[in-house]
């Protein structure tokens, strides 16, 4: 009724990057509710309303510790190289998207989204400092989605959602 609305769904980094064999069930819940989102944003743009999905990468927790005391007994079994090839890709993991991630990081974002105008607010918001594997993919997709948005005659959708 109100004809404008700001939806925001805090999804991951995984949610477009899988990393198999370490946390590779946790991908499929964020790439869920990824879909979902997009979806929601296409189908509620015409209303007014934007979706925006905030995708904040790991944060300093006890996870990687859980990691390694839940996988220890499993590791025990495992064949040499393939134990190798698990620590060295969860030593990858821990690394590469930590960093110097605070948790205002995912507050900051969705009041900034609050600040934008209507109609510009970006569909996805990386909200980390390091490397941003997903970017890529954010890119492929957005041209994708575009292309099959125009075809069905919703140039106007997309434009709302995927910006120019």
């Amino acid at each position: 009724e109100k004809g404008s609305g700001l939806i925001v769904n805090i999804s991951s980094i995984l949610g477009r990057v899988i990393y198999p064999n370490l946390i590779g069930l946790y991908s499929p819940t964020k790439f869920a509710l990824e879909a979902m989102s997009e979806a929601m944003a296409y189908e509620v743009a015409p209303f007014g309303v934007d979706v925006a999905i905030i995708q904040p990468a790991g944060y300093p927790t006890k996870i990687w510790d859980n990691v390694r005391k839940l996988t220890s007994e499993l590791l025990e079994r495992t064949p040499e190289d393939l134990r190798e090839a698990y620590a060295s890709a969860l030593d990858y993991l821990e690394n590469a998207h930590g960093g110097d991630t605070v948790p205002m990081d995912v507050p900051k974002a969705v009041a900034g989204l609050m600040a934008m105008p209507a109609g510009e607010r970006p569909l996805r918001v990386p909200v980390h400092p390091t490397a941003k594997p997903q970017l890529a993919i954010n890119e492929v997709s957005a041209q994708t989605q575009r292309a099959l948005l125009e075809k069905q005659g919703r140039s106007a959708v997309a434009r709302r959602v995927l910006g120019d």
